[in-house]
């Protein structure tokens, strides 16, 4: 849950100028400080540039661009029918894997059952189980039945990766055969990853570069140093002091992607006393001080945020005033300790895996030692940091849960931050049937009022406690045109040239 799917194009990033010359015109090396480990087409929970990898290896049938309207990608054309219980595509002619072999409607299929199977633990199978399933009729077609027709339908698209099917998940994640515009040429984990054009890929003419490198460095300094010694054309989600500093260099570009496609948060265990009394955690929740954390981390370059959903969202529109409106009140956070049986204060912890959250955590740490809560950081690898959510071994932690640019209804079924009985051990008969709405209901207003009420309860309830929006960001040579961004922010290199 370190990054809690993708959505598609087109947000055109301007790309002018012609400062900061890329060594080599073939090849775009993009700099990273995080690792990642594989390329199994499901596992979208792993870290940002591991969905930014995989938006390269595999297409999908559909995707929503930036206005979030369907675009074709493998599919040519689709209907619904039933009343919006089916939808049924028609795939584009001669598809072909990056191997040569056909992509035919029933790989499709069993993609859609990769995806619902438990043994592949798929991120988005919650979503995926809203279908009943799929089926092939003829090679060129797919169709896939809903159990009850889903308010937005073609979300469930945007993440399914059409990969050519093997048998093991390890083969999918260290062997990836892909339908995307570049293929997996080779994999040193912890080093880098190199790809090169699909030569199979549907798209004529592109993609335009001829290797594209995944360099990791392992730290923010390191990616920083390789892209400022020209050894790396594109800098991947840098640290947010380097980008203020890179925004104001008039010979590199720079870019905010997205509509705020993922929300930095701290979750609540409701299965942990003290944080079983809502008022503990609307202490916490009313002690936190978001314009701090946003200038002092994010060095001003996001918004403090109350709410998961981004502007656009259905999920804001519901409640566009609370979503800014959550200043600190440090006082009422005394009081509601005091209530609660605290008023001498309580000791704490704040599980978080490094980075920003490191960061955010740091700062939460001395405004709720301000209120009386002793808070104790526990800095864990990534592994543990997963482990230990698993287990319920944490009581408060810092995160941030990703591509919520999307439909709310689906990204609360898909996000564990935010589903019905989830790591955070809230539930409620009320807030599943509010989910449930929100997913299924076929008219706007009444879909507008059940997020409005899901919107009261988050904020009431507290066990997701949004704090800033965040964009993904990247700094690139001024070399670097035709680049491409998805609904969430993530990259789309298929159109990519050096010039």
């Amino acid at each position: 849950m370190r990054a809690l799917l993708l959505a598609v194009p087109l947000l055109l990033a301007a790309a002018c100028g012609t400062g900061g010359a890329v060594q080599d015109a073939r090849q775009l090396t993009i700099a990273v400080d995080e690792q990642f480990d594989g390329f199994e087409p499901t596992d979208l929970a792993g870290t940002n540039v591991q969905a930014g990898v995989m938006r390269q290896l595999y297409d999908t049938l559909t995707l929503l661009d930036a206005d979030r309207n369907v675009q074709p990608r493998l599919a040519q054309s689709w209907k619904q029918g039933d009343g919006g219980r089916t939808l049924t595509f028609t795939l584009r002619p001669g598809l072909k894997f990056s191997d040569g072999t056909p992509l035919t409607a029933k790989d499709v299929v069993w993609n859609v059952q990769h995806a619902q199977s438990a043994a592949t633990g798929a991120t988005a199978r919650p979503l995926f189980l809203t279908t009943q399933g799929a089926a092939a009729p003829d090679p060129a077609t797919v169709r896939v039945t809903f159990r009850k027709p889903l308010a937005a339908p073609f979300d469930l698209f945007d993440y399914l990766f059409i990969a050519k099917p093997q048998d093991g998940r390890d083969q999918l994640k260290n062997h990836p055969v892909g339908s995307g515009p570049f293929l997996l040429q080779s994999w040193q984990p912890a080093s880098q990853a190199v790809l090169a054009p699909n030569p199979h890929f549907w798209r004529q003419g592109v993609p335009k570069l001829e290797r594209l490198v995944f360099r990791v460095t392992g730290d923010a300094q390191s990616s920083r140093l390789l892209f400022q010694s020209g050894q790396a054309g594109f800098l991947f989600d840098s640290s947010w002091q380097d980008f203020a500093n890179f925004a104001k260099d008039p010979s590199v570009q720079t870019l905010q992607a997205g509509e705020g496609g993922r929300v930095e948060m701290l979750l609540m265990n409701t299965a942990k006393p003290p944080f079983d009394d809502v008022r503990v955690r609307q202490a916490v929740a009313a002690a936190l001080d978001r314009k701090a954390i946003v200038g002092a981390v994010y060095k001003g370059r996001t918004e403090p945020w109350c709410l998961p959903w981004p502007k656009g969202s259905i999920g804001f529109d519901a409640s566009p005033e609370q979503a800014r409106s959550c200043p600190p009140d440090p006082a009422k956070a005394k009081r509601l300790l005091a209530q609660a049986g605290h008023g001498s204060g309580l000791d704490a912890s704040i599980l978080t895996g490094g980075g920003v959250d490191e960061a955010v955590s740091q700062i939460l740490q001395q405004q709720l030692a301000a209120v009386g809560v002793r808070a104790r950081i526990d800095l864990v690898d990534d592994a543990m940091f997963n482990t230990r959510i698993d287990n319920g071994d944490w009581t408060i932690l810092t995160s941030n849960v990703q591509r919520v640019a999307h439909d709310s209804g689906s990204s609360i079924v898909l996000g564990q931050p935010l589903a019905n009985g989830s790591v955070h051990g809230y539930s409620s008969g009320r807030y599943a049937k509010l989910i449930d709405d929100a997913l299924h209901e076929p008219d706007r207003a009444q879909r507008l009022e059940s997020l409005r009420q899901i919107n009261d309860l988050l904020l009431n309830e507290d066990f997701f406690v949004a704090i800033t929006t965040q964009t993904p960001h990247y700094v690139y040579a001024r070399d670097v045109h035709g680049l491409q961004v998805t609904l969430d922010g993530y990259l789309i290199l298929e159109n990519v040239e050096l010039r």
